[in-house]
């Protein structure tokens, strides 16, 4: 597994945890986002919006289980593609 796999797989499971990854993170452990495949791509992209949508699901409880659901969804795709982390 890549080391951007492996970030990104930390990073969700900190945020569903409650603990956001800061974008300063995100940006220096992944500088190249193109060079991620099909799932990271949309992981990295979920895992952006989960950070820049805190205010929405602090507001709304449906859009709260919608990315909680998304990120969840994608860790288990994320796992499963790795082997079974």
């Amino acid at each position: 597994m890549g080391l951007e796999r492996d970030f990104l797989i930390n990073s969700i499971r900190l945020a569903l945890a409650g603990h956001p990854t800061l974008a300063e993170e995100i940006a220096s452990t992944v500088p190249h986002p193109a060079g991620l495949d099909r799932l990271e791509k949309a992981a990295l992209i979920a895992l952006d919006s989960w950070n820049d949508d805190a205010g929405l699901r602090a507001l709304h409880s449906r859009w709260d289980r919608f990315g909680r659901q998304r990120l969840h969804d994608l860790l288990v795709s994320l796992a499963v593609a790795s082997g079974g982390t």
